[in-house]
């Protein structure tokens, strides 16, 4: 009875989480001035970061569970914001305020505030991934994907970006006081600017950058004082500089994040977010080598923590990346990435994973080959022995590897024409996990039904999923992409002469015009 009422039931759902484990999130915000007192925000109006966690918790009790929607409160101001995203006038936007009420009860299946499940890995640690949204994303926006990925074993931190990336965000005031919040709220409106390279645009979108790196680096600081104890949040997750009543939230973290060593976080992010994580691991990488400049993407001041991260070894995961703000700075996107500095038997530790809607986008997929490369300096020579991971699932759009796609199948299939939104993000989470067990990091594999094995249980845990990242192509709908074009598939026979644009690759960039 129950799964017909679930059938019937008009409001869009979340398929079912991956994993073996059960999933808690934690909503959080913090006053930037208690994690960052020496160095100023590159936006005055920016004095708070806000990131939701994800994290394998122990088995929540249903009559304790506190709904977690998709669209965050003040839900009437989000829903608006998202139409107006979308554009006013067009088919999706429409949609969305027809039926505001349904959108309004879509929840993330996990428990808020339930306990952190106690790490059964070697270290005795969670896996850390900082993922960074793109244009028109929020904190909520890729929630399948992040919930799977925790539900494998792992800690996973969602900025909500405040450099006007997000639809709407809204900016809690703090004071430093025991009752530290303030009822008041800065609103942070979506910035429309053009898709194209103009010096305006240059400008706007490298301010953008300095935002969101400052911003994790901060969140970096937050992630080390939660494993060290040393930050109080309430049961809302909001930081609460006098705890003294009741025990912090934060509690459950402290000595289970694996953040210590270097090379141990893993960098993710979907567009303008995988620009963002580019940005930020070769900014500290390359920090003594770059020129001098008085506005530089990220000021490190005496901040060595994040420094003493990122190194080699740091995992990269670059979903769709955007790579025209890349070549903004040329300094940076001539520096080939950490990892052509160190060794890597089972490949380098960095996926990039296209939509085929992207693949197809020419500008952008030669920059992306370049940013790769050995020596992006320099036109591609050929194949490195031992290369990045590039992947694309046929069929897919841009919108694919957020939540868009599994909750409004209809209408990514009718826009952008694309098909099997589930598998695909099943393909990337394999990859994904695939290439952090690569790179030395416990997390539990994709299970038999993941991979569409049948020759096993379905709930079974394989200890490899090797083919994922295998170019022998074996995986169906999974095509593999090198540095070179690839003649024998068809690459490259179009006229070269004829360009597709942002808006014909996803529809002005991330939104949705008519």
């Amino acid at each position: 009875m129950a799964t017909l009422f679930s059938k019937l039931n008009p409001t869009p759902t979340f398929p079912s989480r991956t994993g073996p484990y059960d999933v808690g999130t934690l909503d959080v915000e913090i006053p930037t001035a208690c994690l960052d007192p020496c160095i100023g925000p590159p936006d005055p109006n920016v004095s708070t970061v806000q990131f939701r966690i994800f994290y394998p918790c122990d088995s929540p009790s249903t009559k304790d569970g506190k709904a977690v929607y998709w669209i965050p409160e003040p839900q009437r101001e989000h829903l608006a914001a998202f139409v107006r995203f979308l554009g006013a006038g067009t088919v999706s936007a429409d949609l969305f305020s027809y039926f505001p009420t349904l959108i309004s009860r879509i929840t993330i299946p996990v428990a808020a505030n339930a306990p952190l499940r106690a790490p059964p890995t070697t270290s005795k640690r969670w896996p850390v991934m900082i993922f960074s949204h793109g244009l028109g994303g929020t904190r909520n926006l890729y929630s399948h994907l992040l919930v799977s990925l925790a539900s494998h074993g792992a800690v996973i931190f969602a900025p909500e970006h405040r450099d006007g990336s997000a639809p709407i965000t809204y900016q809690r005031e703090f004071r430093n006081e025991m009752d530290s919040i303030v009822s008041t709220k800065h609103t942070f409106d979506y910035q429309n600017l053009p898709h194209s390279h103009t010096k305006e645009v240059e400008v706007s979108r490298n301010h953008q950058l300095r935002i969101r790196l400052w911003e994790l680096s901060l969140i970096h600081e937050a992630i080390l004082r939660l494993d060290q104890g040393l930050l109080n949040l309430d049961s809302n997750g909001l930081w609460e500089p006098n705890r003294t009543l009741q025990p912090s939230k934060s509690v459950m973290f402290t000595g289970s994040l694996d953040v210590r060593d270097p090379g141990k976080i893993i960098w993710a992010g979907h567009s303008f977010g995988a620009v963002t994580v580019v940005q930020l691991i070769k900014s500290v990488f390359y920090s003594s080598e770059l020129p001098s400049t008085q506005n530089p993407l990220l000021r490190l001041g005496e901040r060595p923590h994040i420094t003493h991260q990122i190194n080699a070894n740091s995992a990269a995961i670059l979903l769709d990346i955007w790579c025209l703000p890349l070549k903004f700075i040329p300094e940076l996107f001539n520096k080939p990435m950490p990892c052509y500095t160190a060794s890597h038997p089972e490949g380098l530790p960095v996926l990039a994973i296209m939509s085929e809607a992207f693949f197809k986008w020419n500008p952008n997929l030669k920059n992306l080959r370049r940013l790769l490369s050995p020596d992006p300096s320099k036109p591609i020579q050929g194949e490195p022995r031992v290369g990045p991971h590039i992947f694309y699932p046929a069929s897919s759009a841009h919108l694919s590897q957020s939540d868009f796609g599994v909750l409004f199948p209809w209408l990514t299939k009718r826009i952008f024409k694309a098909q099997e939104p589930e598998r695909t993000l099943r393909l990337n989470l394999r990859a994904m996990l695939q290439l952090i067990s690569n790179n030395g990091t416990e997390v539990v594999p994709a299970s038999a039904l993941e991979r569409e094995v049948t020759d096993i249980g379905q709930g079974e845990y394989s200890e490899d999923d090797s083919v994922i990242l295998d170019k022998s192509g074996k995986v169906r709908g999974w095509i593999p992409v090198g540095l070179l074009p690839d003649r024998r598939s068809g690459e490259g026979q179009v006229n070269p002469d004829k360009v597709i644009s942002p808006a014909e690759a996803v529809m002005e960039g991330e939104v949705v015009k008519s």
